[in-house]
């Protein structure tokens, strides 16, 4: 579950790749926040082989409070052409800081510890977050 989600926040990240980079004021990491708050993002990548692999959907709500709500599912197709579906949800806080030209961002599940990783942010304002990755912004975010 730590890797999904792991997953589903780098990924959401890759939402910002068209959106311009607000003023000169404005850090990176502040940047990232902003297009961050208050959406919601559909994540989608696959695990695995091109045969046998599981794909991952998953729609993460990124509060203004620093909270997050995560819900989804997995599918996969059996060697015996049987599918396997799964869903899952999620929830915890989310924080995002600057460390040198690097953005990291921080999350803390209600089920795990901790977790941050560090995205590299592209000369044209676009921030890559891993290759396969596809993110769909759904609109604001559903926050209780």
């Amino acid at each position: 579950m730590v890797k999904q989600i792991s997953r589903m926040l780098s990924a959401a990240l890759v939402v910002v790749i068209t959106a311009p980079k607000p003023g000169l004021a404005q850090s990176e990491s502040e940047t990232v926040r902003s297009l961050l708050s208050g959406r919601t993002m559909m994540v989608t990548y696959r695990d695995g082989g091109p045969i046998y692999g599981t794909y991952q959907q998953i729609s993460v709500s990124f509060c203004p409070s620093g909270s997050y709500f995560s819900q989804g599912g997995s599918s996969r197709t059996s060697i015996l052409e049987n599918q396997d579906r799964r869903s899952f949800s999620d929830q915890g806080t989310w924080s995002v800081s600057e460390l040198g030209n690097l953005v990291e961002v921080q999350y803390r599940s209600v089920s795990g510890p901790v977790t941050a990783f560090l995205v590299h942010l592209l000369p044209d304002g676009r921030i890559w977050a891993g290759t396969g990755i596809t993110v769909v912004p759904q609109g604001p975010a559903l926050c209780r």
